[in-house]
């Protein structure tokens, strides 16, 4: 995956956007390399030995500790929405959606500029600027949610695993409830 970034931005930041972006949400116990070297998390990209327009950084996954595989899980319930029994209207009705691409989006583009100023002038036709507005308008259309296929996602009670278990990498067990409440 490429990623085009500012040398005035920190390597936290870079580590922050590779956790949020779609294709790579999944890793979250990583450090970042370049030409062999660990890259500090808490220092800018204008810093790091060599970095030059076009370079590489590397993503290298790490070994879980228990305190990564924790945080591990809270980003996972929160993706699932296994977090618990909360509202998906968490961040308001439609957060980010645009009015401007809903309403505007759809029109096909004219095909020359003298149908462009026609097409615009059109828009307006007919419109009453007096008259009372339609709340609609602005409304978002309602979207189907999702369907949840996990009911609950926690820390098993059998925490912590035994000592010969931890030997073998056993770091934590968790449990899963479906919608059928089988776990």
């Amino acid at each position: 995956m490429i990623v085009t970034v500012s040398t005035q931005e920190q390597v936290q930041d870079l580590r922050q956007s590779i956790i949020e972006t779609p294709d790579t949400f999944q890793y979250t116990c990583f450090h970042l390399e370049h030409n062999g070297d660990r890259i500090n998390d808490f220092i800018e990209l204008s810093e790091v030995k060599d970095l030059q327009q076009d370079s590489e950084i590397l993503l290298i996954e790490d070994p879980y500790t228990e305190k990564e595989a924790r945080m591990h899980l809270v980003r996972m319930r929160e993706l699932i929405g296994a977090a618990g029994d909360r509202s998906d209207f968490l961040h308001g009705i439609s957060a980010g959606a645009s009015l401007h691409d809903d309403l505007f989006g759809a029109a096909p583009a004219p095909e020359s500029a003298k149908e462009k100023l026609a097409d615009t002038q059109d828009t307006l036709a007919g419109y009453d600027m007096e008259s009372k507005p339609d709340i609609h308008t602005i409304l978002p259309t309602d979207q189907n949610t999702l369907p949840k296929t996990v009911k609950a996602l926690s820390v098993s009670q059998w925490n912590p695993p035994p000592h010969h278990l931890r030997q073998r990498g056993h770091l934590l067990y968790l449990l899963l409830t479906t919608n059928e409440g089988e776990q």
